[in-house]
């Protein structure tokens, strides 16, 4: 079950970002997962479950966005969403595409609370957008897979 590392190595890029031990308590985590990246969403789910524990993201609300495949036909540039792992182009019948999304990995935003005493700062907490960091969580994620 190659979720649970992908769960572990979740929780350690974030405790990088942070610290193991913030003053700024994380309350909610945003993940996009594509459909065509090899993971099982509910086994994520489950094993983030578990990877969290004892960890500055135990109490956070984690949210996982499932981006859809979507195929792009080598012979027609007909863009489609494939039915399998190998679905020929609706429009040509041709064998072969592109996959153009859905194998993302990425951490999409952080929500956290920054201040003392439990106050929150702005109306909501603060979003950080991980930007750059995503390329670096990609690349921990796809290592953990093994390709």
């Amino acid at each position: 079950m190659h979720e649970l590392s992908i769960a572990m190595n979740i929780v350690e890029i974030v405790e990088e970002q942070f610290g193991k031990e913030d003053n700024s308590p994380i309350s909610e985590m945003e993940l996009d997962i594509g459909a065509a990246s090899g993971v099982v969403i509910e086994a994520l789910r489950f094993a983030l479950e578990e990877a969290v524990k004892s960890s500055i993201l135990n109490n956070t609300r984690i949210i996982i966005n499932e981006i859809p495949a979507k195929s792009k036909c080598l012979s027609c540039a007909h863009e489609f969403v494939p039915e399998d792992i190998i679905s020929p182009c609706p429009s040509c019948g041709y064998l072969y595409a592109d996959v153009i999304s859905g194998k993302e990995m990425l951490i999409r935003r952080i929500r956290y609370y920054s201040g003392t005493g439990g106050r929150v700062q702005g109306s909501g907490g603060r979003f950080l957008n991980l930007g750059s960091v995503s390329k670096d969580i990609i690349r921990v994620i796809k290592t953990s897979k093994g390709t």
